[in-house]
């Protein structure tokens, strides 16, 4: 982070941390692992920090980091870590286990299972948030990279579909010339294509004749695509594969028939990537908004959220969290029956135009937020992003599994403007046309209870 940006930490720190000890009095008296060199598969971007590292991927099932008194393990197949403070004792865990986000709602559960939520906009303009622990875990371990001072995690959320080589249309020569060299896999082939003359015409000829106007002059085979899974044509690939047929037979043949290759329906899916840093001060997360990547182009990502259950206090405590309403408020630890409290930083977009505002909520002009408890605690300073930045604190109770406060992060502004309050037409959805041009950026500074 450049030096700038850290001049006012200290202060802040300092400021912040002496009011949540004093509303604490005031209640209580009331690495070693095997690496190989960085291979672009999630992370297909190269690093565009200012300084940037030599990474190398981990393909340990941990990674560690010590600096001072504070030590960084993370799970290589979740992403999950923790981060101990050997000076207050307190292990600080990045998001909750399936057994504590107990929870009526299936979202509210993931989400505080989750160290990244990315909310985006689909091609119907309806926002949708993805979660770590639902959309991307359960289809792979996330890249985990290693460098001096750092820890990078990349992160696929969604599915994303494998292509396989299974022709559509094949030339009845072509066809039994391949099938015939496919072994056991031939009785596969021929059970999942069906043969369709125009000296023979059968039942359904005409209705593949509208899709397939080469049929007019040629005897095919054709896929039955309407019966083929995502394992089916990873099967069928396989047995073409070994019969020895390539793309580069099956594009002539599409050329000789006049035909194109469909396009594979492809789902929606992100790209995610979260950078941790420790120091003795504290730790650093931030989120590369070019490593922010859609699979396809109607999808837009909204905002990010990165540790939303970060260190949220499992058990009973006498405490608080740090909310920057004004110069800084606090809200007492399970207090609340499932109330959220947000705030954005700096204030609404005055370029927006506001129907309505809150008169009780002071403009947040402190980028801060934290836990305070009597055994510890942390302040977060938003060094990255803050103009974009909208924090949020959720009490225990309801749907909520447990005590949270955190910060998501805009990373395209998104309007609606009307034409005419009496013309009968849709709202017009509008985006700004880039994304946030600074990294969000998170540093969790820390305390200890004589602090």
């Amino acid at each position: 982070m450049p030096q700038k940006k850290r001049r006012w930490l200290p202060i802040i720190i300092a400021v912040v941390a002496c009011v949540l000890a004093g509303v604490i009095l005031f209640e209580t008296v009331g690495v070693s692992m095997m690496v190989e060199p960085y291979s672009a598969a999630i992370c297909e971007r190269l690093d565009s920090t200012e300084e940037p590292r030599d990474w190398e991927l981990v393909t340990e099932p941990t990674v560690a980091m010590a600096d001072g008194h504070l030590q960084f393990v993370l799970d290589t197949a979740t992403g999950h870590f923790t981060v101990e403070d050997t000076a207050s004792q307190q292990i600080y865990a990045s998001a909750l286990t399936a057994e504590q986000a107990v929870s009526s709602s299936a979202p509210a559960a993931e989400a505080a299972q989750s160290e990244v939520l990315l909310s985006y906009y689909d091609n119907n303009e309806t926002l949708l948030t993805m979660s770590t622990a639902k959309d991307s875990l359960p289809y792979g371990a996330p890249q985990v990279y290693m460098a001096d001072d750092a820890v990078r995690v990349c992160y696929r959320m969604g599915v994303v579909k494998e292509e396989y080589l299974v022709p559509i249309a094949v030339s009845p020569d072509t066809f039994n010339e391949y099938v015939a060299k496919a072994g056991s896999g031939a009785r596969k082939l021929q059970l999942y294509y069906d043969f369709f003359s125009y000296e023979n015409p059968n039942a359904t000829f005409n209705e593949k004749l509208k899709e397939f106007p080469c049929l007019q002059d040629n005897k095919l085979y054709l896929l039955r695509q309407d019966s083929v899974t995502d394992s089916v044509a990873a099967e069928l690939a396989g047995y073409w594969e070994t019969a020895g047929y390539t793309a580069e037979i099956y594009q002539q043949e599409l050329e000789a028939l006049g035909l194109e290759a469909p396009e594979m329906k492809k789902e929606t899916s992100f790209n995610v990537e979260v950078i941790y840093t420790l120091t003795d001060g504290g730790l650093t997360v931030n989120v590369p908004v070019d490593g922010i990547q859609a699979g396809l182009d109607v999808d837009r990502a909204y905002s990010v959220t990165v540790l939303p259950y970060f260190a949220s206090p499992m058990k009973e405590a006498n405490g608080v969290m740090l909310v920057p309403d004004g110069s800084g408020a606090v809200i007492r630890l399970g207090s609340g029956n499932g109330a959220t409290y947000t705030q954005k930083i700096y204030g609404d977009d005055m370029a927006k135009t506001q129907k309505t505002q809150t008169q009780l909520t002071q403009t947040a002009i402190l980028p801060a937020f934290g836990v305070g408890t009597e055994t510890g605690g942390y302040i977060a300073y938003i060094g990255g992003g803050a103009p974009h930045a909208v924090v949020s604190a959720k009490t225990k109770g309801g749907i909520q599994p447990a005590d949270a406060v955190y910060s998501e992060f805009v990373l395209q502004e998104y309007d609606v403007t009307t034409i005419g309050e009496s013309r009968q037409m849709s709202d017009i959805p509008l985006f700004s046309p880039l994304l946030l041009q600074e990294d969000p950026e998170i540093t969790y500074s820390f305390i200890s209870p004589s602090q």
